[in-house]
């Protein structure tokens, strides 16, 4: 689930209603892509002499939220990362994200992995990378260390953070990339995108594509904000089942 975006024209209460519905399904885990608060221009503009307050409110907005993504129920946990609208928010030094997160207890991840301990004697390895454009850029080492049995899927904001991260050592370990930033290029017409936020729009759009060794999957994400106008995309959220296959000799 990637890119909420929410603001103060924003109904938290449809949130909790779609993480609901989610719980029903019984997922072992949770990862979030980033921006969740977004740019709240029509508040920008009725608070433009009290900026302050106007931040506290999308802090206050953010905290909620993570209230309720704290309380969701997931065995292995919920696991997150930054993206750049969050980097842009906690610059304000008013609360940074990595201590709501903490406090509520979700699983924020700059360019760090986590292992689960999933059954079997294979190892589920989660990493996490900073917002590419907002953040640090640091993934020396970062998949150092990793098996050819492990299972490694990788969260990161945008899409623009991938060849440099299959470019490292360990990078043809990776095996599912999941990322958002682009909303689909929110505006699409005839198929082809009118805005995309990338910066090679030639070769990232949503869905599924094949980088390396690994499949990438681009979020169209929720964009929750009002006014939320989109043309030829739609809201996503993406319920993925990972299966280990065995290939014969032949597949190989």
């Amino acid at each position: 689930m990637s890119d909420l975006k929410l603001s103060s024209s924003s109904s938290l209460s449809r949130v909790q209603t779609l993480l609901n519905s989610l719980e029903e399904i019984h997922p072992q885990v949770l990862v979030l892509g980033g921006d969740y608060t977004g740019y709240d221009f029509i508040g920008q503009a009725l608070n433009r002499r009290t900026n302050a307050d106007y931040n506290l409110r999308m802090l206050d907005l953010r905290k909620r939220l993570f209230e309720s993504l704290g309380a969701f129920s997931a065995p292995y946990g919920v696991f997150a990362v930054v993206g750049d609208q969050d980097n842009d928010l906690s610059r304000y030094d008013l609360e940074a994200l990595s201590d709501i997160a903490y406090d509520y207890g979700v699983h924020l991840l700059v360019n760090e992995s986590v292992s689960l301990p999933v059954p079997g004697r294979h190892r589920l390895i989660i990493t996490g990378l900073d917002d590419w454009h907002t953040g640090a850029q640091s993934l020396n080492g970062l998949l150092d260390g990793l098996k050819e049995d492990d299972c490694v899927l990788v969260l990161t904001h945008t899409p623009d953070s991938v060849p440099v991260l299959l470019d490292q050592s360990g990078g043809n370990c990776v095996d599912v990339i999941l990322s958002g930033h682009t909303l689909g290029g929110k505006y699409r017409l005839a198929g082809e995108e009118l805005l995309n936020p990338l910066s090679d729009t030639k070769r990232f759009s949503a869905g599924w594509h094949r980088e390396g060794n690994a499949l990438l999957l681009i979020s169209e994400g929720l964009n929750t904000n009002w006014p939320s106008l989109r043309f030829g995309t739609q809201p996503q959220v993406h319920v993925l089942t990972l299966v280990r296959k065995q290939y014969s000799q032949m597949e190989q």
